[in-house]
């Protein structure tokens, strides 16, 4: 599916250059994304922009506006913007899709095209989007379930979720179907809040609280350096290692050396809103038929293959 994607992506580049020459109308796409509260946000605002600079550049006639917002309130105000902008299409990734679904549909019943990305209240629904696309979050759970019950089956472990919102739960659910009926035994588990700090105020707990622990998941890569600089303080030993998510170039460049304490990865593209404006420029300037939803990979990261996915000139 990620091929399809990409491919679709490819394609929306191409024909764009010759709609332009064509002479098509003027478009605006509005984007809205969460404020970089984390470093994974950080990459999808850093991508985002730099799309837009280039399809901007590329396509005189088109206008892209990237809006950032720090909750649902602002984020519904920000699309309330974008609407009197007059914009023909909205590329959104909703901070918490539940609170927001109204807002989303709201501008949807003015005609406007809408790409979401990443979460959803409701992905079949045609009255909220166009067109889905986003990281596979039951699948990411999944692979660090599947790596932790292949490697350490009879491990004790904590868990530190994101924020109490669907992809979380979609995370936590993949994680537990991997390991059910295995010996992998959960301690506990904790919202850590996708940060680094709350993170390692977390699992210093977890290392007072319990005397043996196998192994952590901790869902995300930037809540992974907090939980690794808690136990290197503490000078735990009994740790074996901590699996976090979605493809951080610090991570990746750990277990590209080798790192014991990070072993693997698991991929979850910071790309994916970048993606979504290629193809939405695509159906307005040259009316390629975009719909449906369409799943990335969760793929993990592993010594074997994390050179191709390090990119250490990104900012995440």
């Amino acid at each position: 599916m990620r091929t399809r994607v990409a491919g679709i992506a490819v394609a929306a580049l191409t024909t764009l250059g010759a709609t332009q020459a064509a002479g098509a109308k003027d478009y605006t796409i509005g984007v809205s994304v969460p404020t970089a509260d984390h470093g994974w946000a950080g990459g999808i605002i850093f991508q985002a922009e730099r799309v837009a600079k280039l399809l901007m550049a590329e396509h005189p006639g088109l206008k892209v506006i990237v809006k950032t917002s720090s909750d649902p309130v602002s984020q519904a105000n920000a699309l309330e913007d974008l609407t009197t902008e007059g914009v023909e299409a909205l590329v959104i990734l909703p901070i918490d899709p539940n609170p927001l679904v109204n807002a989303i549909r709201e501008v949807k019943s003015h005609g406007t095209f809408v790409a979401l990305v990443d979460r959803s209240p409701s992905v079949n629904d045609s009255s909220v989007r166009d067109f889905y696309i986003a990281g596979n979050n039951y699948g990411l759970g999944a692979a660090a379930g599947d790596y932790i019950k292949a490697h350490t089956p009879d491990a004790r472990i904590v868990v530190i979720r994101g924020l109490p919102i669907p992809i979380d739960q979609e995370r936590q659910n993949g994680f537990d179907n991997a390991i059910k009926g295995s010996n992998v035994k959960i301690l506990a588990k904790q919202y850590g809040n996708w940060s680094r700090d709350d993170a390692f105020k977390v699992m210093q707990d977890f290392l007072t609280k319990y005397s043996q622990i196998d192994a952590v998941w901790c869902q995300d890569d930037d809540m992974g350096v907090g939980v690794l600089q808690a136990i290197k303080q503490a000078k735990r030993t009994d740790i074996k290692y901590v699996i976090g998510g979605a493809g951080s170039k610090e991570f990746i460049k750990k277990v590209m050396d080798g790192d014991k304490m990070v072993p693997v990865d698991v991929l979850y593209p910071d790309t994916m809103v970048a993606t979504a404006m290629e193809i939405t420029a695509a159906h307005l300037l040259d009316k390629v038929t975009v719909a449906g939803t369409y799943t990335l990979d969760a793929t993990l990261v592993t010594p074997a293959n994390a050179k191709e996915y390090y990119f250490p000139d990104s900012p995440y």
